[in-house]
């Protein structure tokens, strides 16, 4: 074959890969799946901001965010209590089964609770939308799954022990003698 042959034939591979390439990113751009919507703030900001909630409903909703999270702040605390108890069973010299069993039960029921609260709670908060909003709603379900699974705590996927009544983080474990550690000085932080 003589050069000028050589270079067409090389010209026509190029040209027909440059097309077979950018035909094979068209095809995948087209055909990519439809964008999730990230999750931003909190989940309030969220729905309030993908549902395009009014403001007679924000109010209803914010009203409903309130309740839910009283409710699911005591549900928590005495699963907290319920563990409590379970453990304190590690004192014992022999842990009876039944009471271990029990008090393990006490645990799931108290879970069981939390999350009949929690799909309440979404039904409430779905009742409250029109029914274009109702279909986003809809198609949010997934996402709003995540969210309710994903811990809110840092750490590595260890939760901080539950606030007391004036909000404060429970102190750390008794030491040896039974009593709590003094707290630091203030001005040492």
């Amino acid at each position: 074959m003589n050069n000028a042959i050589k270079n067409k034939l090389l010209t026509w591979s190029v040209v027909f890969l440059l097309v077979a390439n950018a035909g094979t990113i068209l095809f995948f751009w087209i055909n990519r799946p439809p964008k999730i919507q990230t999750i931003k703030g909190s989940p309030r900001d969220f729905l309030v901001h993908a549902l395009e909630l009014d403001s007679s409903q924000l109010s209803a909703f914010q009203d409903l965010i309130e309740k839910h999270q009283s409710a699911v702040r005591a549900l928590r605390r005495e699963i907290g209590s319920a563990k409590e108890d379970l453990f304190q069973l590690l004192k014992q010299p022999v842990i009876d089964e039944a009471q271990k069993k029990k008090n393990v039960e006490a645990i799931t029921i108290k879970i069981q609770q939390l999350e009949l609260l929690n799909l309440e709670h979404f039904q409430h908060v779905r009742a409250l939308c029109n029914e274009k909003q109702k279909m986003k709603f809809d198609e949010l379900l997934d996402q709003l799954a995540f969210l309710m699974a994903e811990p809110r705590t840092p750490g590595a996927g260890m939760p901080a022990p539950p606030p007391n009544e004036e909000g404060h983080r429970l102190p750390p474990p008794p030491n040896g003698d039974g009593h709590h550690p003094p707290p630091p000085p203030p001005n040492q932080h």
